[in-house]
């Protein structure tokens, strides 16, 4: 069927945070399950919002301070030189971090 078809193209497509999309929340709402997120080079902010993939917990949208637990698929690939701050949970038993320095805001 043509939505399947769709779906595993869609999933070879990486995300890039930035450039695709400013925060890790808004990366998550554009990849499909089973999907990458390349972090690009900088430092960057876990940033999210609430919504179905995720949880955001108290924090101001773009900072630091924001909790985001991840309940998506997802495979996250840091380049060289990229870091995320904040706070990150994996709430799911599947997807991957890669190459990602993760600092905690607390």
């Amino acid at each position: 069927d043509c939505e399947d078809l769709v779906f595993e193209i869609l999933k070879h497509i990486p995300v890039l945070m930035p450039e695709h999309a400013e925060t890790l929340g808004e990366a998550v709402d554009m990849a499909v399950c089973g999907a990458t997120i390349i972090v690009q080079r900088g430092e960057h902010t876990v940033g999210a919002r609430p919504d179905h993939n995720g949880e955001c917990i108290p924090g101001h949208r773009d900072t630091a301070e924001t909790t985001y637990v991840l309940r998506k698929d997802i495979h996250l690939v840091g380049e060289k030189g990229s870091m995320l701050r904040g706070m990150l949970v994996l709430d799911t038993n599947k997807g991957s971090i890669r190459g990602l320095k993760l600092q905690d805001a607390g």
